[in-house]
């Protein structure tokens, strides 16, 4: 238990370094384009692998966030996606007004909730 906890916290602290949260700007396409398999692709299999890594793990932290929004309290909600921005949880404390040890329990209770604890 106490090593998946671990894994879940790493995969969330970690989140931030590889994701934005921030809305991104869509790509344009012409419906000629996207339909067009004979001409050049822009793109090339690295990033097209980056890319779909990226998607699967948008998928991961989706499913996650949902049951963060059905099982947490909104003081955790709000910590979760601070963390999910790369906040530190000294930063988090000042937020709220609270010690980042008062964070970690906080986290350290949803993640029990979210592995089923």
């Amino acid at each position: 238990m106490c090593s998946e906890r671990t894994e879940l916290r790493r995969y969330i602290m970690n989140y931030h370094k590889t994701h934005s949260i921030d809305a991104g700007d869509d790509i344009e396409l012409d419906d000629n384009d996207f339909f067009n398999i004979n001409g050049a692709v822009d793109m090339n299999i690295n990033d097209a692998l980056q890319e779909y890594t990226q998607l699967s793990d948008v998928v991961s932290i989706n499913a996650i966030l949902d049951k963060v929004y059905q099982v947490g309290t909104i003081k955790q909600q709000y910590m979760f996606m601070c963390l999910l921005r790369g906040m530190d949880f000294e930063r988090i404390g000042n937020i709220f007004g609270i010690s980042d040890k008062a964070v970690r329990v906080q986290i350290n209770k949803l993640l029990d909730v979210l592995l089923g604890d």
